[in-house]
Order: structure tokens, then C-alpha cells, then sequence
């Protein structure tokens, strides 16, 4: 993980799942930055590195089995 994601805190499952989770109900960077306290960059890379899904959210089959099912595995 880059040293400024874990700087900030991503590195921590629950932070990690919280912002993916917003991401999912298609929250925009800036906002999900100042819900969880963190600054926008951090979000923007957290996505581009790990959660690059929002061009995917309309494709309900890869979010449910690639996103959700995923996970789990």
C-alpha cells in the first residue's frame, strides 16, 4: 500500500470499507473525504489504486459479483 494511503489511516479495514462503501452509493471523493476525516488526495488514490469501480457502477452483475462476492473470497 502507498506510504500516503497508510499514512492516513487506509491501511484499517473498517476505514477502508466505509470509504468503499460510499463509493458504492456513489458519494463524490470530496465529500467521502470530509465524512471520514481524510484528505481528498488520499480518497482519490485509495480509488485509483484499490476501488477503481465507479465507471462500473451501472453494471449491477460486476458490482454484485466482482465487488460484493469478491470480497468475500
Amino acid at each position: 500500500m502507498p506510504n500516503r494511503l497508510r499514512g492516513h489511516g487506509l491501511g484499517a479495514s473498517r476505514l477502508a470499507a466505509a470509504l468503499e462503501a460510499l463509493v458504492l452509493a456513489r458519494v463524490d471523493p470530496a465529500e467521502i473525504a470530509s465524512q471520514l476525516g481524510l484528505p481528498e488526495e488520499a480518497v482519490d488514490c485509495y480509488e485509483s489504486v484499490f476501488f477503481d469501480v465507479r465507471n462500473r457502477l451501472d453494471a449491477a452483475g460486476f458490482i454484485v459479483h466482482e465487488v460484493i462476492a469478491g470480497a468475500r473470497l
